[in-house]
């Protein structure tokens, strides 16, 4: 029986570092797929805003507020029109404002972990969204 014990904590073992490892992997070849000036990452940062230079990025591709105290996203959103991913995990959101439409480039929209209980309808217009 002990051996049998063995061979199964051996082999969760094994998955777990497997999946950390290449989870691992997939973040960096994400982390790589934009130029650096292409990118923000402003994780963890303890935001309760997103500073105003943000929306003057004009050629942002990727911005990420992960792990912040964002309650809101500022309809100034809309000015980030060549914006791909959008991570907005574990906030405070509530909600997300109609200008949203405007990303018409979006493809990943990531919102879990907050308080969002309903979509606006502009969500529909997304045509690019493949990820939420």
């Amino acid at each position: 029986m002990k051996v049998k014990t063995y061979h199964v904590l051996n082999a969760w073992t094994f998955v777990l570092v497997a999946f950390f490892f290449s989870g691992c992997l997939v973040a960096k070849v994400k982390a790589m797929k934009y130029d650096p000036d292409e990118v923000i990452d402003l994780s963890r940062k303890g935001l309760k805003e997103i500073p105003a230079y943000v929306f003057e990025r004009k050629n942002l591709k990727s911005l990420r507020l992960f792990k912040n105290e964002l309650a809101e996203l500022p309809p100034e959103i809309a000015l980030l029109e060549n914006l791909e991913e959008l991570y907005l995990g574990n906030n405070l959101l509530t909600t997300l404002p109609p200008e949203i439409k405007q990303l018409k480039k979006l493809r990943i929209l990531s919102i879990q972990y907050n308080k969002i209980e309903t979509l606006p309808e502009e969500i529909g217009e997304l045509s690019a969204l493949e990820e939420i």
